[in-house]
């Protein structure tokens, strides 16, 4: 299938095989989007699945749901949560995100994440704002920021995970590694709870880009429970 358009989900729709989207896609506060297991889904330059209501990711172990860019294209900008799906009970199971500016974007919402694995970002794999509280599981961001690095004019990027604005993430297992800014990046009065964490080779490229290190807080609070960090330029700052 192709969306030429702007499209909306309706009350409960269903997502099989492969889905092309070539603008944004909104799911609407009150309606439901499903991917079942297996599905592609390819974005076009600059585009973004939204979610307004809830989304439901059934991907497995042995049949994840992808989520990459088409063939013409260069990055996608990923799934990005609104406030006004919160507690709606997304759900996001066995999902594999390539091509991506950003993985998943999260404002002042609350989705429980298993099983992600983010392949090279561009900036963040997973960005949280506005008192962002997802439950995260078992979550890999592997080599983000490696195509940007050192030339692009958004000088944050290469960044696993950002908890910022009063977010409070819970991350229960998680590995980082090849990223060239940071694993962890807290900020704006965050909280959370890490445990079971492995950073790894975070290292700086170019003259441009923020201070590296495997862990950066600012103005937060975080527990921290079993962290293991190696080989980065920095490794709590």
């Amino acid at each position: 299938d192709t969306d030429s358009e702007l499209s909306s989900a309706r009350t409960t729709t269903t997502w099989t095989g492969t889905r092309i989207l070539t603008a944004d896609y909104t799911v609407p506060a009150g309606d439901t989007l499903v991917i079942d297991a297996g599905s592609n889904i390819f974005l076009d330059d600059n585009v973004r699945l939204y979610v307004e209501g809830e989304l439901d990711i059934t991907g497995t172990a042995s049949n994840p749901v992808v989520m990459a860019k088409t063939t013409t294209g260069i990055a996608h900008e990923g799934i990005q949560f609104n406030a006004t799906s919160r507690n709606r009970g997304s759900l996001i199971q066995h999902l594999v995100i390539e091509d991506s500016e950003w993985g998943i974007t999260i404002y002042n919402s609350n989705p429980s994440l298993n099983d992600v694995y983010i392949e090279n970002p561009d900036y963040v794999g997973i960005d949280m704002f506005d008192n962002a509280d997802p439950v995260i599981q078992r979550l890999t961001v592997q080599d983000g920021g490696q195509d940007v690095a050192g030339f692009s004019v958004n000088t944050r990027y290469g960044i696993a995970i950002s908890a910022g604005a009063s977010s409070r993430p819970i991350v229960l297992g998680a590995t980082f590694d090849g990223l060239t800014t940071r694993g962890i990046n807290m900020w704006g009065g965050a909280d959370g709870y890490f445990r079971d964490i492995s950073i790894s080779n975070i290292t700086h490229i170019g003259n441009q880009g923020w201070k590296t290190a495997g862990i950066w807080v600012e103005d937060s609070l975080g527990l921290f429970d079993n962290i293991t960090v190696d080989r980065t330029d920095d490794g709590v700052w």
